[in-house]
C-alpha cells in the first residue's frame, strides 16, 4: 500500500487554520513591535528628505560633517567695541523699520552679507540679538519706485536662532541698499521689540563697496552715538575673530622703543600697484583670561599711511590718516579704503602710540594686508620696522598671511563659509532625525521579521508534529476501516465455508446432500474472492487526483472480470482536487456499488461513466440486472452511508431494461470557493448524467 496520500501537501498546510491564526497574530504584532514607528524626535523631517534613500541620507550627513570639519568656526571677539545699528523700541513685533546704505554711485553688486548683533545669555549662549523675523533686502539706483527686491524672508525662512552672518547672492547694479523690516524679534530682558544689525557688507567681487559709506534709517535707538551708531553699520568691525581653522598659527609683530621715538613700518611690494584698500589686524589678546593688557594694546592711536615709488620715500604721498576718537574706533581688523593710486612702497608712520602708563612705546600688529584689485599684494613681501634703535621680534610676521588662529582668508570667503556653516548646522538636525527615523523603522522591521521567523518556526514545528499525529490517526483509521471491510466482507463468508465444510464431512454417508453443500461452498468462496479483490482494489489507490480514473477502471476490470462492462471517462483533462480521505471514500463507494451488482443484481452488462470537472466529479453506474428488491427504499442504506461520508449527493433510478442506475455527485475541496476567484475560468459542467445505453 502507498502511504503518500496520507501526508498533507504544502497547499494543504497553507490552508490550515493554524496558519490563518499565525497570520492574524503577525498582523496584530506589527504595532506591538513598533513596525514603521518614527523616531522620537521633536524635529520634523523636511519634505525633500523623505524621497531620499537611506544611503543617500547617510552620504549627505557624512558630507555635511566633512564640510563642517573644514569650515571655520564662529569665534566671538572680546573686549570693548562698536556694536552696530539699533532702531527705536516698539511694544509689538509688527512694526516697519528700515536702514539704508548709500553707495554714492551706481555700483555692481553680486552679494550682500548681513551680520547680526550678537548677545549672550546663560540659556542659549551666543546668538543673534534682535535679528528680524521678516524683512526684505532692496536695492536701487533712484527713487523707491525703481527699487529691486533682492531677497525676502519670513518666519518660514527660520533665520533665528543664529550666530553666523546671512549671505545673499545677487546680480544687480545699485547706488543704495536698504533693509526693510516688517516683523521684529523680542528682546530677551524686557519683552520689547526693535531691530539691531552689526554690519552690512555689499560686495562687488572681493571688494566691500559699502565700507565706511553713509547710512540712514527710519529711526535710531537711545544709545545712538555711544556703542551703537548708524555709521557703525559700515565701519568694518564685526563681532567675530577671524579664525579660519586652517594654516599655521603665527605670533604677532611686536615693536618696543623709546617713548620719544617715532616708529615706522615699510613694506616693499616688489612692483607698483594701484592700491585701494588696507587691513590692519590687531594683536589678539584672547589667549589668557583675564587679558593681561586692554583690547587694542599696541594698536596706534594716530598714524598715517604713505605710498611711494622710491625706496627713500622722496616722492611719498599720504594715502590715509587715522586718529582714534573713542574706544569704538578700533577692533580686530581695521579696514580702510585707499585712493587707488599707483605705488610700490607703503609706509605706516606712527604719530601717537597706544602707550598705557608704565609701559614703553609699543606697536603690535598681527598682519598688514594691502589690496590691489581684490588681491593682497603685500603677502610674503619684505617688511622693515624702525628706527633701528628699537627692538622688534620679527618684521616678516607682518606679511606672512597668518594670525594667532591660522591662515587669514579673504574677507568675503570667510563670511560665506560662516554663513554656509550655519546653513549646514541648520540642516543637520532634520537630516539626523530622518536617519534616526529610518533606523528605527529598520529596527522595527528586524524585530517584526524576527517575530515572523519565530512564528514560522513554531508553525513548522507544530505543523510537522501535528502532521505526524494526523498521518498516524489517518493510518490507524484506514487500518480500522480496512479491517472492518475485511471483517464485513470475508469473515462471515469464511465462517460459512467452514461450517459447510464440516457439514460436507458429515454428509459423506449421505451422498445426495454432498453436491448441494459443495455448490454452496463454491458460492461462498466466489463471494470471498470478490470481496478480496475489492479490498485489494482499495489498497491499490496510489494517487489522489490524476490516477483516479485509471485506478477505478483497473479495479472495475478485476471485479467485473466475468461480466460485460464498459468504463468511460469524460473530461480527463480536468483535475478536481480531493483529499486523501475523499479519495478513499470515493473508491469504497465505487467498490460497494460493484459488489452489490455482483451479489444481488445478477446483471450481465454494466456501464460506468466518470465525469470530471474542476468542481468535482459525477459517477454514473448502470446495469441490466433485477433492480432494487425493496421498492420502498429509494437509496440502499449502504450506498447512502457511503455518500454521507463523502458529503455528496446520490440518486438511484431504474433503467429502461429494468436495472439500476446510481448517480453520485462529489464536490472537490475548492469548489465552494472557486466561484469567488475572478482569475479562475470554470470549466463548463457536463450536462446532467443520463443512464448509459446498455
Amino acid at each position: 500500500m502507498c502511504l503518500k496520500n496520507f501526508y498533507p501537501a504544502p497547499h494543504d498546510l497553507l490552508r490550515c487554520p493554524l496558519w490563518c491564526l499565525l497570520a492574524v497574530f503577525a498582523l496584530w504584532l506589527m504595532p506591538v513591535v513598533g513596525f514603521g514607528a518614527a523616531a522620537t524626535t521633536d524635529t520634523e523631517p523636511l519634505p525633500e528628505l523623505t524621497s531620499l534613500s537611506l544611503k543617500q541620507l547617510e552620504d549627505r550627513l557624512r558630507g555635511i560633517d566633512d564640510q563642517l570639519a573644514q569650515l571655520p568656526k564662529v569665534r566671538m571677539r572680546g573686549g570693548v567695541g562698536s556694536i552696530g545699528y539699533e532702531s527705536q523700541l516698539h511694544a509689538t513685533a509688527h512694526q516697519r523699520e528700515w536702514v539704508q546704505v548709500d553707495l554714492a554711485e551706481p555700483t555692481r553688486i553680486d552679494q550682500i552679507i548681513v551680520v547680526p548683533t550678537i548677545g549672550h545669555d546663560s540659556e542659549h549662549g551666543y546668538s543673534a540679538y534682535s535679528f528680524p523675523i521678516s524683512f526684505q533686502i532692496i536695492a536701487g539706483t533712484g527713487k523707491d519706485s525703481e527699487a529691486t527686491v533682492i531677497a525676502s524672508f519670513d518666519e518660514s525662512s527660520q533665520l533665528n536662532p543664529r550666530q553666523a552672518p546671512l549671505a545673499v547672492s545677487c546680480n544687480t547694479t545699485a547706488s543704495w541698499v536698504r533693509l526693510e523690516v516688517s516683523v521684529m524679534s523680542k528682546r530677551k530682558y524686557d519683552d520689547r521689540f526693535n531691530v539691531q544689525f552689526s554690519e552690512l557688507l555689499v560686495f562687488d567681487g572681493t571688494e566691500n563697496v559699502a565700507l565706511n559709506k553713509k547710512v540712514s534709517s527710519s529711526s535710531v535707538g537711545k544709545q545712538e552715538g555711544l556703542s551703537r551708531s548708524l555709521q557703525y553699520l559700515t565701519d568694518g568691525f564685526m563681532p567675530y575673530q577671524m579664525d579660519s581653522g586652517s594654516g599655521n598659527k603665527a605670533n604677532s609683530f611686536r615693536y618696543r622703543g623709546k617713548p620719544d621715538g617715532q616708529p615706522w613700518i615699510d613694506i616693499d611690494l616688489g612692483a607698483a600697484y594701484p592700491l585701494n584698500r588696507i587691513h590692519l589686524h590687531a594683536e589678539n589678546m584672547g589667549n589668557l583670561a583675564p587679558a593681561p593688557v586692554p583690547e587694542g594694546f599696541g594698536f596706534p592711536d594716530h598714524f598715517i599711511i604713505e605710498g611711494a615709488n622710491e625706496a627713500d620715500f622722496s616722492d611719498k604721498v599720504k594715502l590715509l590718516e587715522f586718529r582714534k576718537q573713542s574706544i569704538y574706533d578700533i577692533g580686530p581688523v581695521l579696514m580702510r579704503a585707499l585712493p587707488n593710486s599707483l605705488h610700490r612702497y607703503v609706509r605706516l608712520k606712527v604719530l601717537q602710540a597706544n602707550q598705557p602708563a608704565g609701559f614703553s612705546q609699543r606697536v603690535r600688529f598681527a598682519e598688514i594686508e594691502v589690496f590691489s584689485e581684490g588681491k593682497n599684494v603685500a603677502l610674503g613681501k619684505p617688511a622693515e620696522a624702525g628706527p633701528p634703535s628699537a627692538h622688534t621680534n620679527n618684521d616678516q610676521l607682518l606679511t606672512d598671511g597668518c594670525n594667532a588662529y591660522g591662515r587669514i582668508p579673504p574677507l568675503r570667503q570667510w563670511l560665506e563659509q560662516l554663513a554656509l556653516g550655519h546653513e549646514l548646522k541648520r540642516q543637520r538636525p532634520a537630516l539626523a532625525a530622518e536617519l534616526a527615523r529610518r533606523y528605527d523603522q529598520q529596527q522595527a522591521k528586524l524585530r517584526y521579521l524576527a517575530w515572523i521567523v519565530a512564528l514560522l518556526a513554531t508553525g513548522l514545528i507544530i505543523t510537522y508534529l501535528g502532521g505526524r499525529l494526523l498521518r498516524n490517526r489517518q493510518l490507524n483509521r484506514y487500518r480500522q476501516r480496512t479491517a472492518a471491510d475485511l471483517h464485513d466482507e470475508l469473515s462471515a463468508d469464511l465462517h460459512t465455508i467452514g461450517l459447510l465444510s464440516d457439514l460436507s464431512k458429515q454428509a459423506l454417508h449421505t451422498p445426495e446432500r454432498l453436491p448441494a453443500l459443495l455448490d454452496r461452498i463454491r458460492l461462498y468462496s466466489d463471494r470471498s474472492a470478490v470481496s478480496t479483490r475489492a479490498v485489494i482494489y482499495t489498497l491499490e489507490a496510489e494517487s489522489a487526483n490524476s490516477d483516479l480514473a485509471v485506478t477505478m477502471e483497473r479495479a472495475t476490470g478485476k471485479l467485473l472480470a466475468d461480466i460485460d462492462y464498459q468504463f468511460s471517462v469524460v473530461g480527463e483533462e480536468q483535475t478536481p482536487r480531493f483529499s486523501p480521505q475523499q479519495m478513499t471514500d470515493i473508491l469504497l463507494f465505487h467498490k460497494e456499488c460493484l459488489i452489490n451488482i455482483l451479489r444481488h443484481a445478477h446483471a450481465t452488462q454494466v456501464r460506468i461513466e466518470l465525469q470530471l470537472t474542476h468542481r468535482g466529479l459525477t459517477l454514473t453506474i448502470a446495469d441490466n440486472g433485477e433492480g432494487l428488491k425493496d421498492k420502498s427504499e429509494t437509496v440502499p442504506r449502504s450506498i447512502r452511508r457511503r455518500a454521507r461520508l463523502l458529503n455528496a449527493r446520490v440518486r438511484v433510478s431504474q433503467t429502461a431494461t429494468g436495472g439500476t442506475c446510481i448517480v453520485l455527485k462529489v464536490g472537490s475541496r475548492w469548489s465552494p470557493w472557486r466561484r469567488w476567484l475572478p482569475w479562475q475560468k470554470h470549466a463548463t459542467d457536463a450536462s446532467p448524467a443520463q443512464p448509459p445505453a446498455l
